[in-house]
């Protein structure tokens, strides 16, 4: 007669369950530390630098936007070197003011989503105008970030923008919004202004008109690399003179200027300005500074 022994299960002991515990729950967090790497927001890429000094703002602390061409002044006459020809194949969002303004981008393949400024109506669009100041129809004045509230909405669209492709930073891109919005409130005029009038070597400064109570009385080219002619020149002293008897106007001037044309308008103040902010690391620190040069040239 054979003994059947009946076969109890193995207890597996209380340490080797720890282990498992362990291994299973390090398994968990490297994945999701995996998946939050990948998650990461990179490749936002902006046209010119003053929106990319906007994007800066909208992101700080997030991410590092990218610059396409550097430092150039003008998104018209914007080249791309191959690191920015690969930066916008692997773009998550491109913010440019639109195909008037960089031509160049609209021949460039990228797969990322565009926020087109010169497309959206909550940013207040003005005309080209010709160089005594009328506008142009069907024409857009693309320098949108001189204007304040433009500006705090232009930070505001990316940092929405960002938000909805980044959900788990979006808290962080909406503070970024909200405190650039309250400080570029704090450097809005408290008092009204006295009108001034004042002539542009070329007309980029519209946008700051209403809120620094300027008005244009003229302008001598229509683009800042073409020297103004000689009728130009005669028109601008007529203008100067005319005004000059009733309140201090101040000559805009682009870096660009050729001193020896602008010798030929004194007497009159004059101020170099330049509305990109190039030599601004921060878009509130220039446009702080932008605003001091011009009440100074104003004589305020």
């Amino acid at each position: 007669m054979h003994h059947v022994t009946a076969q109890l299960p193995v207890q597996q002991s209380p340490s080797r369950y720890r282990l498992l515990t362990v291994v299973f729950c390090l398994g968990l967090l490297i994945s999701l530390g995996i998946q939050k790497v990948q998650a990461a927001p990179t490749g936002l890429v902006t046209s010119t630098y003053p929106l990319y000094l906007l994007a800066q703002a909208a992101t700080q602390g997030i991410e590092q936007p990218i610059l396409l061409g550097q430092r150039q002044r003008s998104g018209h006459h914007l080249q791309l070197t191959p690191a920015d020809r690969l930066a916008l194949q692997r773009a998550t969002l491109v913010v440019w003011i639109g195909a008037g303004y960089e031509s160049l981008l609209t021949t460039q393949a990228t797969r990322a989503p565009r926020l087109t400024l010169g497309n959206q109506s909550s940013l207040r669009r003005l005309p080209r105008r010709d160089l005594s100041g009328r506008p142009q129809p069907n024409t857009l004045d693309p320098h949108l970030w001189l204007d304040a509230d433009n500006a705090t909405k232009i930070v505001q669209l990316i940092a929405q923008t960002r938000a909805q492709q980044y959900p788990v930073q979006a808290k962080q891109y909406q503070q970024n919004a909200s405190r650039f919005a309250q400080a570029m409130q704090r450097l809005k005029p408290t008092k009204p202004l006295p009108k001034r009038g004042y002539l542009a070597w070329h007309d980029a400064y519209q946008y700051l008109e209403q809120g620094q109570q300027i008005q244009l009385l003229g302008s001598l080219t229509p683009d800042p690399e073409l020297a103004p002619t000689a009728l130009q020149l005669i028109q601008a002293r007529q203008k100067r003179d005319q005004w000059a008897a009733r309140q201090p106007i101040c000559l805009l001037l682009d870096p660009e200027a050729n001193p020896a044309l602008v010798n030929r308008l004194q007497p009159i103040r004059t101020l170099t300005l330049d509305e990109t902010l190039s030599r601004s690391s921060q878009f509130l620190l220039g446009y702080q500074q932008l605003q001091s040069q011009l009440k100074q040239c104003l004589g305020r």
